[in-house]
């Protein structure tokens, strides 16, 4: 493992010139919209993946709601791991906590906000 700048780091997934990498990813929306990230052709695909297969499960993935959404990128991300393309180590960035008894209170991580509207204590 070689500790990298930024820089370094992006020139080297550029270049293609790596064996692993562990880099970070934020999703422009919600913890979804990840996947598009590395279909065919996205800008910023840090696997340079272009697999119609893995676009397919996407595309089906983003016309769905519901479980079966849920479902359907949960195939797009086995997908994924199957073939080592992208691994989600762990998300940093926001930490949220609340008391014991605290209800309805909603964490928006990825987009840096939280929601009280619903809030309530036991």
């Amino acid at each position: 493992m070689e500790p990298l700048s930024s820089e370094k780091l992006a020139g080297r997934i550029k270049s293609g010139n790596f064996s692993a990498a562990l880099c970070p990813l934020t999703p422009s929306g919600g913890p979804l919209s990840a996947f598009a990230q590395f279909c065919s052709g996205a800008a910023g695909n840090p696997a340079k993946l272009a697999d119609p297969a893995y676009d397919a499960l996407v595309a089906s993935a983003q016309q769905k709601s519901g479980a079966a959404a849920a479902a359907a990128y949960a195939e797009a991300e086995k997908y994924l791991g199957q073939r080592a393309v992208f691994y989600p180590l762990f998300y940093e960035k926001h930490y949220f906590a609340c008391a014991k008894g605290v209800t309805g209170v909603v964490f928006h991580p990825y987009l840096g906000g939280v929601d009280f509207i619903r809030a309530g204590k036991e």
